[in-house]
């Protein structure tokens, strides 16, 4: 369980692109490690440590508790930009459906969309007919514009999230 996790996570930290969401799967063992500390622990002499442990448990409690109850009520518009970014997408596709095309984006935004869009490259974008929607950074849709100069490229909803998310629709002019 040791070179599971300690492996896994260093190897985690070094690669390149990679998100801590990743490291999910690296929780059980840690979890089973932190119980064989405990009970190992708990048959020990040493009364100093164990209060530390205790204490240390007793913040990290304390922490997760203020974090909920306090933090994210206070600042949800950040802990649910995602949600929140998916949502007006999900209202603006569903006021003119079409089939929507996403740029391969290191966000969350597509998890929470009711249509999963396929991601595909710019070219293969600007091969698809009209009507569709782009869900892409703002700067790709002047790319893509210069791709199809004969269609109609237009933001609709623009700048969600970190990576800046626009709902582009495209028709025909």
């Amino acid at each position: 369980m040791v070179l599971y996790s300690g492996i896994c996570t260093a190897i985690l930290m070094l690669w390149p692109g990679v998100n801590t969401r990743y490291a999910m799967p690296i929780a059980p063992s840690v979890a089973v490690l932190a119980g064989i500390a405990w009970d190992v622990l708990e048959k020990s002499r040493y009364a100093v440590i164990k209060r530390v442990a205790g204490t240390m448990l007793g913040l990290l409690v304390i922490y997760q508790i203020v974090l909920v109850v306090v933090i994210m009520p206070l600042f949800a518009d950040r802990f649910g930009e995602t949600r929140l970014a998916a949502w007006k997408i999900d209202l603006a596709m569903r006021a003119a459906p079409a089939p929507a095309y996403c740029l391969r984006l290191d966000t969350n935004v597509f998890f929470y969309l009711q249509v999963q869009p396929r991601c595909l490259d710019l070219q293969a974008m600007a091969a698809q007919s009209p009507p569709m929607w782009l869900l892409i950074p703002n700067p790709s849709v002047a790319d893509f514009a210069k791709l199809r100069p004969d269609l109609d490229a237009r933001i609709v909803v623009d700048g969600l999230t970190d990576a800046k998310i626009t709902a582009t629709r495209v028709d025909t002019k």
